[in-house]
């Protein structure tokens, strides 16, 4: 069961899943709870943080296959495997992203949203 138990930095998935639903943002499934992760949208290995800005909600398969590509370019990867990314979620989290106190996080979600745009563009007409 997932609760507020769990946290990455002092941000719980719980308050994750209240802010951005229980859809993953990769798949647009909607797993069991025990299957939702904290996604680091600047990944640690690139130097993201922990921070609320930082995460969005990912089952667990796809975080674990996205790795540390750039947000874009997996959204990419997910149109072409005919998956449908949230493109809704991961245009409000790169947002929240872009206002980040780190210059880091904040010029990486700015990047990142632009690039997802034009990714989104390609994408066929989402119902």
């Amino acid at each position: 069961m997932l609760g507020t138990a769990v946290k990455v930095k002092g941000v719980s998935i719980a308050a994750l899943l209240e802010r951005d639903t229980a859809a993953c943002v990769w798949c647009g499934r909607e797993p069991w709870a025990r299957d939702l992760t904290a996604e680091h949208l600047l990944p640690r290995s690139r130097r993201g943080r922990g921070l609320q800005e930082n995460l969005a909600v990912a089952c667990r398969g796809c975080n674990r296959r996205r790795r540390s590509r750039q947000v874009a370019a997996y959204a990419r990867a997910q149109l072409d495997a005919g998956h449908r990314p949230r493109f809704d979620l991961l245009d409000a989290a790169l947002g929240r992203l872009s206002g980040s106190a780190s210059r880091d996080h904040a010029a990486y979600g700015q990047r990142q949203r632009e690039l997802l745009a034009r990714v989104r563009s390609l994408a066929p007409a989402l119902t």
